[in-house]
């Protein structure tokens, strides 16, 4: 046991309640811990720096094997973390604490809070609620803990929240009403180039994504971009401030384009410049371009490399992009879902249900630090934890957040599975 662990007055007793060393066996079915509750201590260790000036924090879990990764973050972050940690041992809390002291990072920013494993599929939004309930600061970016910040991110989202305008000005809500709600046509004409890419491969896929980054698309796609331009400029008022839509409550969540790569951390770039050309070199890809096109079309990456302005997307189904938004308007990543699948997919379709506006800003971006992927805990397979929490995603998540909201549950959406329907169990949704 180090001492860093035996001096930390905030250390628990897991050793206590569960036996010393002995590890804890998951041997439940889906269906049985549906509804399991957790053992859990926030503030297992508190961050050393003084947060208190910072407004966003990064909300994001994890098991102990990932803690690298939460290092990393802190590097490239630099202000506020809540992070969950999946305790399965008593093994695991010494390690942790081992750890916390070989980043200095970690121990100025990141405060780590403890949930115990309960013979479950791994609790990922039991852990999700434990990280948001104790971050520091309303607003909260929700990150998996694989996937690092640019350097200076934390400054460009707080000077983002800086100029959100909350006013009731008739005037302002006019003009968001008119001029910020992107053009259907070109949403789905988006989603038909997503189709056409997925058919014809990625070597088509990067040959039109190097058109876009060399400017060298047709006279069409200009004079596209230009209005894409025009009502990009729209979402700010005469002051330069972003107009939010008092008639939701100012419901607004903000994307940040994700990516992935394989290339070493240290090579990620930290400006949109060079972002742009490690993409036109195929060394970074958009997240899942070529496994779920849909979870993430709604982005309109196209536009987003060539805008310098926000704008705003519509959502649909099922668009689960990473989002900074404030903790107090959002409801609770559903407990219920444990294990890999459509977690933050039905919480999104909540949010979106719920009349949240979502905005995709132009100079920030998450890249996923690629490594070989493993099934998570409860399931030999990925399929059989994604078809299991889809059946209560499309029974039960899906039609309750249409009822909370005043929809009629058994009516479609956003374009949505139904409950009972055929088309819930398939591939189709992505």
């Amino acid at each position: 046991m180090s001492n860093f662990y035996n001096n930390n007055p905030r250390r628990n007793t897991f050793s206590e309640r569960n036996g010393g060393y002995r590890e804890i066996i998951r041997t439940a079915t889906f269906k049985e811990s549906l509804n399991t509750t957790f053992q859990i201590e926030t503030y297992a260790y508190r961050a050393n720096g003084d947060l208190k000036k910072y407004d966003i924090s990064i909300v994001t879990q994890f098991t102990v094997d990932r803690f690298d990764r939460v290092a990393i973050i802190a590097d490239k972050w630099r202000a506020p973390i809540s992070a969950a940690v999946y305790i399965t041992s008593y093994k695991d809390i010494d390690e942790v604490f081992k750890l916390v002291r070989n980043s200095f990072a970690v121990t100025e920013f990141v405060d780590l809070h403890f949930l115990y494993a309960n013979n479950t599929r791994y609790p990922v939004n039991n852990l999700r609620n434990l990280a948001l309930r104790n971050a520091r600061t309303e607003w909260c970016l929700l990150l998996d803990v694989d996937f690092v910040s640019p350097l200076g991110m934390y400054d460009y989202l707080h000077s983002t929240l800086e100029k959100l305008d909350t006013s009731n000005n008739e005037k302002n809500l006019k003009k968001k009403q008119e001029d910020l709600i992107i053009n259907s046509n070109d949403f789905d004409g988006d989603l038909k180039e997503i189709e056409k890419l997925k058919k014809n491969g990625e070597k088509l896929y990067v040959k039109n994504l190097k058109k876009v980054l060399d400017g060298s698309e047709n006279n069409n796609n200009n004079d596209n971009n230009n209005n894409n331009n025009n009502n990009n400029n729209n979402n700010n008022n005469a002051d330069g401030n972003l107009i939010l839509n008092s008639e939701n409550n100012n419901k607004v969540a903000f994307v940040i384009p994700s990516f992935s790569s394989s290339l070493s951390r240290f090579d990620f770039p930290d400006t949109k410049k060079d972002l742009l050309e490690f993409i036109k070199k195929e060394l970074i890809q958009e997240i899942n371009s070529g496994v779920c096109p849909k979870c993430h079309g709604p982005t309109n990456y196209s536009r987003w490399y060539l805008t310098s302005e926000p704008y705003l997307v519509q959502y649909k189904w099922i668009y689960e992009p990473f989002l900074l938004y404030n903790r107090s308007q959002i409801h609770d990543y559903d407990e219920r879902l444990k294990g890999y699948g459509f977690d933050k997919n039905s919480h999104t379709f909540g949010m979106a249900a719920a009349g949240f506006d979502f905005v995709v800003l132009p100079d920030a971006w998450i890249i996923h630090m690629n490594h070989i992927s493993k099934p998570w805990e409860g399931a030999e397979t990925f399929n059989e934890q994604m078809f299991d929490c889809l059946e209560v995603v499309c029974n039960s998540i899906l039609p309750d957040a249409k009822s909370k909201n005043g929809y009629d549950p058994n009516a479609k959406l956003f374009n949505e599975p139904l409950k009972d329907n055929d088309n819930c169990l398939t591939r189709e949704h992505w």
